[in-house]
């Protein structure tokens, strides 16, 4: 065998072995994909659970659970199941919690149950909107949310009380009448639990300590 045979025979030993290792990289290809996203994906769940717990959790509960009277869950079986259709959003679960948290909200959508925070109900977050996060950081806040999606307990709906506090508000004007019952080291606008009310007044002798004398009976001196 000449040179030249030898020289193409090793050419297309190496083509060979060269395809080969290109088929196997392709083939794996798939899994190398998915490992990689699932990797991507828990660094992604890390970083939103920080910002959750710096810029979330006094409004919407550490664990997501909500305040009521305040902000509604987000950790909630009917956020995942029916929150798109109250709102009738189109899109997905996370687009719809990007862009809810990018752009706030101006109301509430049920302000009986839950108000939010003043007005807006919800502040942007968005820098692009003059809130303190960028674009990657709310993708991670969405991304935290949605791991709760599988887990999501049913919570109950707890009524809101309204009408003014009775008993302990300590800024509730006292009717007329009421103001000199408050102890003097006290504040005028004081709570109805501090007031002693008015104690009846008894006339006559006091029961049980008065001795009367028998008919016809003299004292003695």
């Amino acid at each position: 065998m000449s040179r030249t045979n030898i020289e193409i025979f090793l050419g297309i030993i190496i083509v060979l072995i060269t395809g080969g290792l290109l088929i196997s990289y392709g083939l794996n290809e798939p899994n190398r994909m998915a490992e990689f996203e699932k990797s991507q994906q828990a660094q992604s769940i890390e970083v939103g659970a920080q910002l959750f717990d710096t810029n979330c959790k006094g409004c919407h509960g550490v664990q997501g659970e909500g305040v009521p009277g305040l902000c509604p869950p987000l950790n909630d079986k009917n956020f995942f199941t029916n929150r798109l259709k109250e709102v009738g959003w189109s899109g997905t679960q996370e687009d719809y919690i990007v862009s809810t948290v990018s752009g706030g909200r101006l109301v509430s959508t049920r302000p009986s149950l839950y108000p939010g925070g003043g007005s807006p109900a919800m502040p942007a977050w968005s820098d692009r909107y003059g809130g303190p996060l960028r674009d990657d950081q709310i993708h991670d806040l969405a991304t935290f949310i949605m791991n709760w999606e599988a887990t999501a307990p049913v919570r109950e709906v707890s009524p809101t009380l309204t009408g003014p506090p009775v008993g302990t508000d300590i800024l509730q004007e006292l009717p007329a009448g009421m103001q000199s019952m408050v102890k003097p080291w006290l504040p005028r606008r004081a709570a109805w639990a501090v007031i002693s009310p008015p104690q009846p007044v008894l006339h006559g002798s006091p029961v049980g300590t008065t001795r009367h004398r028998r008919p016809g009976s003299h004292a003695h001196h």
